[in-house]
């Protein structure tokens, strides 16, 4: 059994741990004090953090914070030691804790482009695009000649949808000759988020030729290819990213959705099981698998992986659509209806989600809510044509002709076809 000292399991490898980490801060502590540097809180903090450092390489990383704070608590005014415990903070997902450590840092070293990056890359993780871009331009004020400063500024620009500053950042650093390859997979991936799907393919070949093993240059060609509706030279092109680089889950994910379209459930759902082995954090792919549970009929399965959507983005608004309308079927109303209110939570101006909820009360019989819900999405889109169906079904039901009549008029005048069909069954016109 493993033994425990001060807290800490303890065992052969724990004690050569400690032994390592002793031998390097009395490394330390003679360089110091060889320097001249010989103050003494400093040194002890310096001595803490290359401590912390060697069970960070262990992966230890509550004990690491431990030695971090130890450090800070030693000398409050060491920028590196807040920076390190930053970093700690980051890997374990505490990103309010770790832009404490960042901003601290900054206070203590305001002239530094390296903590300013550090701190747009946790942003970048939190979602906080502006943030990240206004890191990137003050560390780059500091030092403007720096490439790899532009590219994370660049992928800032990207995930904040800002695609004209992307395209003029990528052309910056392809013109300072800065990793081309990955320039022009960049390039192709904003022209084809911009729907120029021409000048996304030229640059895909520009990428190739410089690395004709590019997976992600492949992997972009395949969407083209998806965007053509040519669904075989799409899994053709997913197929060869693959084979350059057998992890790639988005790879897996693509070929999985052409498959779906060529009606090859089986394979497809073989991608996703693989996808989600290799890159369990991405929604999309637990949301793409419970559609083709759904089609086969896994409505328990399809739940399971809308759940796992939900868990791993809670602001996942089609998979809580999708897994909501899937209750409805096993005829789960609380579920069905928690999930429509989790939606309004998230987005409480989404029409479609006042619909939702209105589907739900409609099939539990509650007419009198449902048209409340459906009131809601037309007040909020006027035009919603649906939502205007809808409600005329749920007066009819219960028993208010004129006005259900009136909506699914209504609905036709914006453009629901369907609604024609019932107005001859429902209103006799």
């Amino acid at each position: 059994m493993e033994k425990k000292r001060n807290g800490f399991p303890y065992n052969r490898s724990s004690a050569l741990l400690i032994i390592l980490a002793l031998l390097i801060s009395s490394m330390a502590h003679a360089q110091l004090v060889d320097l001249g540097l010989n103050n003494a809180p400093r040194i002890q903090a310096t001595q803490k953090l290359q401590q912390a450092d060697v069970l960070m390489r262990f992966g230890r990383h509550q004990e690491a914070i431990i030695i971090y704070n130890n450090a800070i608590a030693a000398d409050n005014s060491f920028a590196d030691a807040f920076m390190k415990r930053a970093r700690v903070y980051q890997l374990l997902g505490q990103f309010m804790e770790a832009e404490r450590d960042f901003d601290r840092a900054l206070e203590l070293n305001p002239y530094s482009e390296y903590i300013f990056d550090a701190r747009a890359v946790l942003r970048m993780m939190a979602s906080d695009f502006e943030g990240a871009i206004a890191d990137e331009n003050r560390a780059l004020s500091i030092n403007p000649y720096d490439d790899a400063l532009r590219t994370n500024r660049l992928d800032a620009f990207i995930a904040s949808g800002q695609y004209d500053l992307a395209l003029a950042e990528i052309d910056t650093l392809i013109n300072n000759g800065f990793e081309l390859e990955h320039g022009y997979e960049k390039q192709a991936i904003v022209h084809f988020q911009e729907g120029n799907y021409t000048e996304a393919r030229r640059s895909v070949e520009l990428a190739l030729k410089v690395n004709p093993y590019s997976s992600i240059a492949h992997d972009v060609n395949g969407m083209l290819y998806m965007k053509e509706e040519l669904y075989e030279d799409a899994v053709d092109a997913f197929t060869i990213a693959l084979t350059y680089n057998a992890q790639f889950p988005l790879a897996y994910y693509n070929r999985a959705v052409a498959r779906k379209f060529l009606g090859q459930f089986e394979l497809a759902k073989r991608d996703l099981d693989h996808a989600i082995r290799i890159g369990s954090e991405i929604p999309n792919v637990y949301f793409a698998r419970a559609l083709v549970r759904k089609n086969a009929g896994d409505l328990e399965g399809a739940i399971e992986d809308y759940n796992a959507a939900e868990l791993r983005d809670s602001s996942y608004t089609k998979a809580l659509y999708n897994r909501s309308y899937t209750f409805q079927l096993l005829g789960d109303y609380h579920n069905a209806m928690q999930d429509a209110l989790d939606i309004l939570d998230l987005e409480e101006g989404d029409a479609k989600a006042w619909n939702l909820k209105g589907n739900i009360h409609l099939l539990f019989a509650e007419y009198h809510l449902a048209v409340d819900a459906y009131s809601q999405a037309i007040r909020i889109d006027p035009n919603y044509s649906k939502a205007y169906y809808n409600r005329g079904l749920a007066y009819h039901m219960s028993y208010r002709p004129m006005q259900g009549c009136d909506d699914i008029q209504m609905s036709i005048d914006h453009g629901f076809a369907r609604a024609a069909d019932a107005v001859k069954y429902f209103c006799g016109f």
